[in-house]
């Protein structure tokens, strides 16, 4: 109906103002998305969850992380008792950045591992890449130089068509890419 439609249209309009640089706008968007995903109950097609991950995500841009993770986390909530693993993996992968952005090390690790394993497992191969960039960029500040190793070779073989140096750069790109 005009409600799930609506639902849509805010969500759209939260991915261009993220796109767009416009992270306040996101929150609104994201956060109307919700609202209107709560008024239909079990008739909306779109997990809370990702909804929930939009909204938590959206805010991490706009610089309120503490808002931000509270919303990650009921995004994982929500998302065990629907059973969307994707959505799992995905605030997990979110949380990471999170948690790397106030440089809380072992909570973003933890969530990256987590949201690797759930994405190796059920073959998410995006959320696979950027847990791996996460545990890469982890390792780099911390100085551990056979994980930057590991987790770079790893991030490589993800991306086949790229070619990547240490140092960050991406040496050539691929026809896919």
């Amino acid at each position: 109906g005009d409600r799930s439609r609506e639902m849509s249209a805010e969500t759209l309009a939260g991915h261009l103002a993220i796109l767009e640089g416009r992270h306040e706008d996101a929150v609104v968007h994201h956060r109307a998305a919700l609202a209107l995903r709560h008024h239909l109950g079990d008739a909306a097609r779109v997990d809370e969850a990702a909804l929930l991950d939009r909204v938590g995500y959206a805010l991490l841009l706009a610089g309120r992380i503490g808002e931000g993770v509270r919303a990650l986390h009921e995004s994982l909530r929500a998302s065990r008792r629907s059973g969307n693993v994707h959505e799992r993996a995905e605030a997990h992968v979110d949380l990471a950045f999170a948690f790397l952005t106030v440089d809380k090390r072992p909570a973003s690790e933890r969530h990256a591992l987590v949201a690797l394993a759930l994405a190796t497992t059920h073959g998410y191969q995006t959320i696979q890449k950027n847990a791996t960039f996460m545990l890469m960029e982890l390792a780099l500040r911390s100085g551990r130089e056979g994980d930057f190793e590991r987790w770079f070779n790893k991030l490589q073989a993800l991306l086949p068509d790229v070619k990547l140096s240490p140092e960050g750069e991406i040496l050539l790109r691929g026809p896919h890419v």
